[in-house]
């Protein structure tokens, strides 16, 4: 049993029409690190002219705040083919770790108009810790490496702070060191004290 012969000869008819369609691509990340540089990437196939389209970062659901933008160029020096990175400002997010937060990226142009949602992330990286040893006991000096990356494990210039805390969860002391060099590795150390507040 086949399809019936009419609709075949319809189908085929009418696939031409479609091959000429005009599609635009847009890719980015499924989660946007803020402060981060984020590569987007636009392609648009079968078309013949140039085309200037505008990428935005917009708040979501409301889309009201534009919290960045570029303009690129598809045409046929880029084979309709661009790429562009982009940065979300921290100042202009609400830093809420209890709940989700979106961005809306948006192609824009007067020949189409892209968009996709975009979980937004606070985490800039990773901290990887070594210790002298896996113990301590009072009136011990810890000497610790901090080697903090972005999120691309490359080194991460950023402040990181560190809290020592005893077992009440209390915060005996917190420090805020930064990286000498462009190695990303912090050395430092604490002196436990003898008795613990």
């Amino acid at each position: 049993m086949g399809a019936p012969p009419v609709l075949l000869t319809a189908l085929l008819l009418f696939l031409p029409g479609f091959s000429h369609c005009q599609l635009h691509t847009l890719i980015a990340p499924n989660v946007f690190r803020v402060e981060s540089e984020e590569t987007i990437i636009l392609e648009s196939h079968e078309y013949g002219s140039e085309i200037k389209v505008d990428i935005l970062l917009q708040d979501f659901p409301k889309k009201t705040k534009v919290y960045t933008q570029t303009q690129v160029t598809l045409n046929a020096a880029n084979n309709f083919l661009v790429e562009t990175k982009m940065k979300l400002p921290a100042s202009h997010i609400d830093q809420n770790p209890k709940q989700r937060q979106f961005v809306s990226l948006v192609a824009k142009c007067t020949a189409f108009n892209l968009e996709k949602v975009i979980l937004i992330s606070f985490d800039s990286g990773f901290i990887f810790v070594q210790s002298d040893k896996p113990l301590y006991t009072p009136t011990d000096k810890v000497f610790y490496r901090l080697f903090a990356v972005n999120h691309q494990l490359t080194p991460s210039p950023a402040a990181v702070t560190v809290d020592f805390v005893n077992p009440d969860n209390i915060i005996v002391k917190r420090q805020v060191l930064s990286a000498s060099d462009k190695s990303g590795i912090i050395s430092s150390s604490f002196d436990i004290p003898g008795i613990v507040k």
